[in-house]
């Protein structure tokens, strides 16, 4: 962890979405439809600060992260308090990436995801 995201004591940070219909990237420009989907076909299911994660929370593979200069979601994890902000049914399974992940300590959302990611949590334990 560099000197400057050790100071970090607290993050407030968006969890991104791969679908088109929640797509930050794609509101903005930034990335088409078909970057989006070459990005799932990857298996990449989120993402925060501009990094990519799959389900699992893994993000080392995905070659696009080594072209962001920024935090690392490596160092997220060392954050002593660091919010996850998504809504909705399709931001679910990025919210769940980044729990896997740990990537959030808190999460602020709906009650329709929140349900989702109880239930699937729910299904997990069994």
């Amino acid at each position: 962890m560099n000197a400057r995201a050790k100071a970090i004591r607290l993050a407030i940070l968006g969890i991104g979405s791969m679908y088109d219909d929640a797509s930050s990237f794609l509101r903005a420009g930034l990335r088409s439809r078909t970057d989006l989907s070459n990005l799932r076909d990857q298996g990449i299911v989120g993402n925060i600060c501009s990094l990519f994660y799959d389900h699992n929370g893994n993000f080392y593979r995905f070659d696009i992260n080594h072209r962001i200069i920024g935090i690392e979601l490596n160092d997220l994890r060392n954050i002593p308090l660091s919010i996850g902000i998504a809504r909705g049914i399709s931001k679910v399974p990025a919210i769940l990436g980044a729990s896997q992940g740990k990537f959030v300590k808190v999460l602020v959302t709906d009650d329709v995801a929140a349900q989702a990611v109880i239930e699937w949590w729910w299904l997990q334990s069994k």
